[in-house]
């Protein structure tokens, strides 16, 4: 590590006015028995360091915390500051001890080290405030340390812009993000450094915010061209650009993470006894792109149709009936099919029981639809009864949607109906009283097979009374189990078809309950992976879409946090989820180390407390 260091040695006030009460006959046997016991000796230092106390905005520089003790050590307490964006390297800290004998004097000590990745988010003369340690029940703070943010000089070398195709959006309305870095090549004499050497200089230690995961597999897109700088004077540039579509899913200012680009351009090159370029000497560069700020709006109140069920887009609508020739209460299934450009998985279906005009002749069962996305369509499918004769068509049925692009960009509720379907309804088949069969009198009834006699029965049988014997019914275990199990069985099978089947119409269901074995599984191929820091932010990235039925090819680390706290998930988890997330940034994009059974460990961890409590 280079730069300055701040260290600050710690002792409670307690223990240090203990000391000073402390009778000399007492400390001197106290140091007697700690000597010959091998007693560690007391005392806690707490150690603040940074890599470096002069940077430039944006440019990363490490921040280390040591914490020397045995007493048991909570994580360092990060104080929130404007001016810096602190994120932890590793989920644990690196563990040190050291022991030595003087004397017979046994002197043990414990280190723990925890590493955060800093950035300044502005020129000038900025302080990171003291950050606090609890070690054994009592909080102990470093000295706050001073850095130097000194804003670089591009030079015209370098050029970042951060932009967005809206400045306001709806709801679920999509907009595109675009980043461009413009980078003139350098050259040396005959030689040009092309648009590949380039992008490998200004990678590492950058910050892509949104852009990170294109970024990291290289999904920009890189070309020449033609760019004048801030005198004016037109030059050539290697643009490398990168656009993600982006439908933001609740009201309110969308903040996408900052971008900031570092490199390392060069100043002179050469070249090594094989021939290979090296740099010899560099220059430091950093831009930083302020993100674009865009107010998401949400879908107004004024206007709103009764029968609007938060459609958001813009859909065709087409409803088809499974029979057309029934009698009055039999069941008829209604086949809505929707389509079009929007968020299908989110498209509630319509609720047919607030349109009156079905209300007059129909009845529509009360159930929870599970909606089914297939090819580009959403169908739901919805039971009704006819409860007059004299329908003779099931009317239009409406659905509404908000489209966000209507109106030159203002918006409005769209109402698509369908067409009217003829059906044809008959009675319901009964009984009339005439037709009602009465079964003769019992005491009409003529017997043959009886033979009369004075003493009745008994007349017939020699043994009487074993025919008037109680003949009462006695069921016993067996018999119950041969009744109860048929239905038993039926009820268990129709439970895991109805569970078979919502599992397979509704998406959202099945991403949820598979969300924790897809995880697992990624988890699994990441031992093997060539990225394994990767493989684990991609198993729980998707997780995180999976259990909140989000989109999953965009989501970043920003969007997986704010997710679980919106959900309102313990802080605890929150920032097991953050510090992870970090660290596998951390590990792929700014070449700092991971173990990488500490960081399977630690998915799985926090895969287990996300499964305890977060309750999407």
């Amino acid at each position: 590590m280079r730069g300055g260091v701040d260290k600050v040695m710690m002792m409670s006030p307690h223990d240090i006015g203990r000391t000073a009460r402390r009778p000399v006959g007492v400390m001197i046997m106290a140091a007697v028995v700690a000597a010959t016991v091998g007693r560690p000796v007391e005392g806690v230092a707490v150690t603040a360091k940074v890599s470096s106390r002069e940077v430039l905005p944006g440019e990363v520089f490490q921040l280390e915390i040591e914490v020397e003790g045995d007493a048991s050590v909570s994580a360092p307490e990060l104080p929130t500051t404007p001016d810096f964006q602190i994120a932890l390297v590793t989920p644990n800290p690196s563990r040190s001890s050291f022991t030595q004998i003087i004397n017979g004097r046994i002197t043990s000590r414990t280190t723990l080290t925890y590493v955060y990745e800093v950035r300044a988010r502005r020129a000038g003369r900025l302080t990171i405030p003291a950050i606090g340690v609890k070690i054994g029940g009592k909080v102990y703070k470093t000295a706050p340390i001073t850095i130097v943010a000194v804003k670089s000089e591009t030079g015209d070398l370098l050029f970042v812009e951060f932009a967005a195709d809206r400045e306001s959006v709806y709801v679920e309305q999509p907009f595109e993000l675009t980043l461009r870095i413009w980078v003139r090549p350098f050259r040396q004499g005959d030689v040009k450094l092309n648009g590949n050497q380039m992008w490998g200089l200004l990678k590492r230690g950058s910050a892509f915010g949104p852009f990170a995961k294109q970024a990291a597999t290289n999904k920009f897109q890189v070309r020449r061209a033609l760019r004048k700088d801030r005198q004016g004077q037109e030059h050539e540039y290697y643009l490398y650009q990168a656009r993600q579509k982006v439908r933001p899913d609740k009201p309110g200012p969308y903040r996408p993470e900052p971008v900031s680009i570092n490199m390392n351009y060069p100043v002179r090159l050469r070249r090594s006894v094989f021939g290979d370029l090296r740099m010899e000497r560099g220059r430091r560069l950093a831009e930083q792109a302020r993100p674009p700020d865009i107010v998401v709006k949400a879908v107004p109140d004024e206007g709103r149709p009764p029968t609007y069920n938060g459609a958001i887009g813009r859909y065709t609508w087409k409803v088809w009936a499974d029979r057309t020739d029934v009698r009055r209460g039999q069941l008829i299934t209604l086949n809505m099919e929707i389509g079009g450009e929007g968020l299908l998985e989110r498209v509630p279906a319509p609720p047919l029981a607030k349109v009156p005009e079905l209300a007059k002749g129909f009845k529509v069962l009360d159930e929870q639809l599970a909606g089914e996305v297939k090819e580009g369509k959403k169908v739901y499918r919805q039971k009704i009864r006819a409860t007059d004769e004299d329908v003779e068509a099931i009317p239009p049925i409406p659905f509404v949607f908000f489209d966000p692009d209507a109106d030159q960009g203002k918006g409005r509720f769209v109402t698509v109906k369908s067409e009217p379907i003829p059906v044809t309804v008959h009675a319901a088949e009964s009984l009339s009283p005439d037709e009602i069969v009465v079964p003769a009198a019992i005491g009409s009834v003529q017997s043959s097979l009886l033979t009369e006699a004075a003493d009745s029965i008994r007349a017939n049988y020699a043994e009487a009374d074993a025919v008037l014997a109680s003949q009462v019914f006695a069921p016993g275990p067996g018999w119950a189990v041969s009744v109860a199990l048929p239905p038993v069985v039926w009820l268990v099978g129709w439970l895991l078809r109805r569970r078979s089947d919502r599992l397979r119409t509704d998406v959202a269901l099945s991403r949820r309950r598979g969300a924790r074995r897809s995880a697992e599984q990624r988890l699994g191929s990441a031992r093997t992976s060539a990225d394994p820091a990767g493989q684990v932010a991609e198993a729980l990235l998707n997780y995180v879409a999976d259990r909140a039925n989000l989109p999953a090819g965009g989501l970043t680390r920003t969007d997986a946090v704010n997710q679980i706290r919106d959900d309102g998930a313990p802080d605890e988890t929150i920032e097991g989820v953050n510090q992870l997330l970090a660290a596998c940034e951390a590990a792929r994009y700014a070449g700092v180390a991971a173990s990488n059974d500490t960081l399977m460990t630690q998915a799985e961890q926090c895969l287990r407390q996300l499964e305890r409590t977060w309750k999407p």
